[in-house]
């Protein structure tokens, strides 16, 4: 009996930091596992020029995600953005990049964007008119 109560009692300290590491590794283990998803998503445009239209070809992405296990990936998904970043750009078309940000990436990794570039025509907003 006084030696199970020894292995209980002596270096408290010790066995406190080893419960520890042994959480972070199980926490490292299941954040590891990461259960895939498809995401449908519209594509935003961010940096846009009052006096210019914008079109987008395709308007939406199919996002390939890896979502850590256990972790309630509703209000994640929610968060996520799907953008092309416009600023600066004149009148005449062109492939940019398709972006996914607003996620913590130890929880959320992107694998994949289909389509990685869209095309976007730029031209002058028609005064009063319809923009399109």
């Amino acid at each position: 009996m006084k030696v199970f109560k020894d292995i209980l009692l002596k270096e408290p300290l010790l066995k406190l930091v080893s419960l520890l590491a042994g959480f972070l590794l199980w926490a490292l283990v299941n954040i590891a596992q990461r259960v895939q998803t498809t995401l449908e998503k519209q594509i935003e445009l961010i940096g846009t020029n009052k006096e210019l239209s914008y079109r987008l070809n395709p308007k939406n992405a199919t996002i390939k995600l890896g979502i850590a296990s256990g972790i309630d990936s509703k209000r994640l998904l929610k968060e996520l953005k799907t953008f092309v970043d416009v600023s600066g750009l004149s009148e005449g078309e062109y492939n940019l990049r398709v972006e996914v940000r607003g996620t913590t990436p130890i929880l959320v990794k992107v694998i994949g964007i289909e389509p990685e570039f869209v095309k976007v025509k730029v031209i002058k907003a028609p005064e009063g008119g319809k923009r399109f």
